[in-house]
């Protein structure tokens, strides 16, 4: 088997780990303090919660794409040699991993739209008076939204 591992890869390896840990127990925390507040039990709270969750989800799809790509892409290219050689391996390895080649986009838009639709509903909360201001909040989010479909379609 053939691996170059490098410094760089080891501490990406490191960083995303520390990252994926951080995160988790953030939400963790967050679920939990959301539950034992008082107001834990109105529907507010629980749209906030089924994001939360969504979240949650779509990181895990994404940490879960991520591995899955790197393993079938060294499994295909590194590990299963073909008698034709390596750029047939090559090839090979892009038609096994084309199916994860779509997946990362769509979990990584749909968490960033959830998250700025908890901050843009925050900001609607504190500026309940004020018209400007939403109104420039939902030009903002309408642009936010176009934005991460395009990104995520093209």
């Amino acid at each position: 088997m053939v691996c170059d591992l490098r410094a760089g890869d080891a501490d990406n390896g490191i960083n995303h780990g520390i990252l994926t840990g951080a995160f988790v127990l953030g939400t963790i925390i967050a679920v939990l303090s959301l539950r034992r507040k008082s107001w834990g039990r109105s529907q507010t709270s629980r749209g906030l919660l089924v994001c939360l969750l969504l979240i949650f989800i779509c990181f895990t799809w994404d940490v879960f794409y991520s591995g899955g790509f790197n393993l079938t892409d060294i499994q295909y290219t590194f590990v299963r040699a073909l008698p034709e050689g390596l750029v047939a391996q090559a090839q090979h390895s892009d038609d096994r991993t084309s199916t994860w080649q779509y997946m990362p986009s769509w979990a990584a838009t749909i968490n960033l739209l959830l998250s700025d639709c908890i901050v843009a509903w925050r900001a609607w909360i504190l500026f309940q008076h004020d018209r400007l201001w939403r109104c420039a909040l939902v030009v903002l989010m309408v642009a936010n939204i176009g934005t991460q479909l395009h990104i995520a379609c093209f």
